[in-house]
């Protein structure tokens, strides 16, 4: 307990964007790795089926969070972050989000018996009560988000996580099986929730049909382009229980979650940049939006880049050894999902700017082209290719997201992705990807242990030649140790 006040000494002397990103970003890569070890906990005790139904679960809780939503979440926000009238503004949203609460469980409960692979009562009435809870969350976290609060919200998403896995791991151990991993999901939120209310500060004040229309006016757009997101994020997982089945579901999503570790930087810039650019936009600082987005996507790709190559290259083993036999037929489809993270980069980061830049009627335009063809091209290779089909839609539609979305992007500000500079990063990758196939040529992946050990052995050799030739990213993380007081300038 005695060094949390000296460390949150240290970060105050850092600069904002800095202190938070590394908050941020301490929190995204905790939950990411907490779930990862959890995930290969519930493959190994409750199988590839139990799995793939809470997946499946997930997806149509998303699907009706979404309509209780409306859009209006990513308006608060942007509203909110222009810094007028946050009183008035979040008592509209918290008015328009109790009303879009009941029409999201309307829509739920005809929908029940249409549902495939859905049909357990007891988890359709779990799932009415994670719509009720979710409402209530995401207001507290907007109102506290709102304010300038950004510590506080990771803290309570790290606390739902911590919640959620613990909870979710005793059920699972306890035979509680699909219900227990639901009930842990239900329970993690409340707590996240309970957080956020306590330092959510805020008077219900009365507002007007102009504070109304200014979300309004957001939300409609922000609605299509997040159902444009629902369906980037839930459509393979859904269309693959339809064609296939929920062990598949299951295989596929344990993959995609896997990969999904090389995206925590991005997804923590993302957080913390959205309101900063929102806020320098409406100040017309252009000059801090185009260093600080390019910076993020390098800084993003010297992670993405790594990981990737690393998972090519010991992927079959890892899905063996973690998950089980019956996950490794994964591999196909994990190696497409790899390249799709590196992709994300560039789709989270200009997709966020362009909603900053209050453009989210651009933002629509691109999601519905892109997630029409997301669809069709679902319907056409999961039959034939299984898993492997939805992995190669989701990275053609993500390609064509971000090439569309730079383009929109560029009209409004040019953003420059300096992708020269990318040299020292993949000289740094090719040496680690080389050396990590010498290990698996001499030395046996037998055991999950010699497996780590390799992608142990990879990142530290990574880590040391890119700190060593790569100023840019050496120079950013000396910045940080000199400001914050842990190493002395000189």
């Amino acid at each position: 307990m005695f060094y949390i006040p000296v460390i949150q000494a240290k970060l105050l002397h850092l600069d904002p964007i800095q202190r938070q990103s590394l908050i941020s970003g301490f929190v995204t890569l905790t939950i990411t790795v907490l779930g990862f070890f959890s995930t290969v906990y519930f493959a190994h005790t409750v199988g590839a089926s139990v799995l793939g139904f809470y997946f499946i679960f997930l997806a149509y809780f998303s699907l009706f969070n979404f309509i209780g939503d409306g859009g209006f979440g990513g308006a608060a926000n942007k509203r909110l972050s222009e810094g007028k009238e946050k009183n008035a503004l979040l008592s509209a949203y918290f008015t328009i989000k109790l009303t879009l609460l009941v029409v999201s469980l309307v829509f739920f409960i005809l929908a029940r018996p249409i549902l495939p692979d859905f049909q357990v009562p007891e988890i359709q009435v779990l799932t009415a009560v994670a719509l009720i809870l979710c409402t209530f969350s995401d207001c507290a976290m907007t109102g506290v988000y709102g304010r300038g609060k950004l510590g506080i919200t990771q803290l309570s998403m790290l606390l739902n996580n911590l919640i959620r896995i613990l909870i979710q791991i005793c059920a699972v151990f306890l035979g509680f099986g699909i219900f227990g991993l639901v009930g842990g999901f239900i329970l993690g939120m409340l707590c996240g929730t309970i957080f956020n209310m306590h330092y959510l500060d805020f008077d219900f004040t009365s507002f007007t049909q102009f504070h109304v229309r200014s979300l309004s006016s957001y939300a409609i757009w922000s609605f299509l382009s997040s159902g444009g997101l629902l369906i980037f994020s839930y459509a393979d997982t859904i269309l693959i229980a339809y064609f296939l089945n929920t062990a598949d579901v299951a295989i596929y999503r344990t993959a995609f979650n896997l990969t999904a570790m090389t995206g925590f930087a991005v997804l923590s810039f993302q957080y913390v940049l959205f309101p900063r650019i929102s806020s320098w936009w409406t100040s017309g600082n252009n000059d801090n939006i185009r260093s600080t987005v390019s910076l993020a996507i390098h800084f993003s790709l010297a992670l993405a880049i790594p990981f990737c190559v690393g998972g090519w290259i010991l992927g079959d083993r890892l899905l063996y050894f973690l998950y089980g036999s019956s996950f490794s037929s994964g591999y196909i489809a994990l190696f497409i999902l790899l390249f799709v993270q590196i992709v994300n980069v560039f789709m989270l980061m200009l997709t966020t700017t362009l909603n900053a830049l209050n453009r989210p009627d651009d933002t629509f335009k691109v999601t519905l082209i892109t997630s029409v063809l997301l669809i069709i091209l679902d319907v056409l290779l999961i039959p034939v290719f299984g898993i492997s089909g939805a992995a190669i839609s989701v990275l053609i539609t993500f390609f064509l997201n971000a090439v569309l979305t730079y383009y929109i992007l560029e009209k409004v500000i040019k953003i420059p992705l300096n992708l020269n500079e990318l040299d020292k990063i993949l000289l740094s990758t090719f040496i680690m990807g080389i050396s990590l196939l010498i290990y698996r040529e001499f030395i046996p992946l037998s055991n999950v242990f010699v497996t780590l050990s390799a992608v142990l052995i990879g990142s530290v050799i990574y880590t040391l030649i890119l700190l060593t030739i790569e100023k840019r990213v050496k120079n950013q993380l000396l910045s940080i140790l000199i400001q914050s007081g842990f190493i002395h300038e000189g």
